[in-house]
């Protein structure tokens, strides 16, 4: 059983909780409307733009990646998988936005 005046009169007690919501409620309410203060904009390319420029960058990457190795290894499907990699580099380069 408690007593009934447990907590009554400390700062750990009842006023330290409504305080704490009452603050918080004036920073998150500030944050919203700074938030509508600013004007809208989108900040994002469409999908498919993003797709596209990726994926040209990941197969130029990669074209200069096997470039790099068939000069290393002198091989005759090293330099047939480059140059695959590399007309498929040019073809999604065409996808990309200029």
């Amino acid at each position: 059983m408690t007593r009934p005046d447990a907590g009554c009169g400390k700062i750990g007690g009842y006023s330290l909780l409504p305080t704490y919501s009452f603050v918080l409620f004036w920073f998150r309410l500030g944050g919203f409307l700074a938030v509508l203060n600013d004007l809208p904009q989108w900040r994002t390319a469409p999908p498919w733009q993003e797709a596209a420029k990726h994926g040209n960058r990941l197969m130029t990457q990669t074209y200069v990646f096997l470039c790099q190795v068939g000069a290393t290894l002198t091989t005759r499907p090293v330099a047939i998988l480059a140059g695959v990699i590399g007309v498929l580099a040019l073809l999604a380069g065409g996808l990309g936005p200029k």
